[in-house]
């Protein structure tokens, strides 16, 4: 997922509103997940900003039929996360079919 204009995400030829997301699953309940299966390092995360970043607010992911993950909004709380040596972070976790719903044209 690269960043593009406003909170906008794309993974090849998707496009997903994060606004949208974040306002469907700010009232919901989050899981734990652990932080080695999801993170990746990215060199293009601000870590100073990453460091200030307040880790008890839920990330949101996307687990794909695949079993492979993305984020789609916190990836500078994973990054926190991950350099604190966390094991667990709270995210909520869509499936494949629920990102449907977000996907722009």
């Amino acid at each position: 997922w690269s960043r593009g204009l406003g909170d906008v995400y794309k993974r090849q030829k998707i496009h997903c509103n994060v606004d949208l997301l974040i306002a469907d699953y700010s009232e919901k309940q989050a899981d734990m997940i652990n932080v080695n299966e999801i993170y990746k390092p990215d060199s293009t995360v601000n870590s100073k900003y990453a460091m200030t970043t307040d880790i008890s607010n839920p990330i949101i992911v996307v687990r794909f039929d695949d079993g492979t993950y993305e984020i789609l909004d916190g990836n500078h709380r994973l990054f926190r996360a991950a350099h604190e040596g966390q094991a667990q972070i709270m995210a909520h976790i869509l499936s494949e079919s629920e990102l449907n719903k977000y996907i722009m044209d």
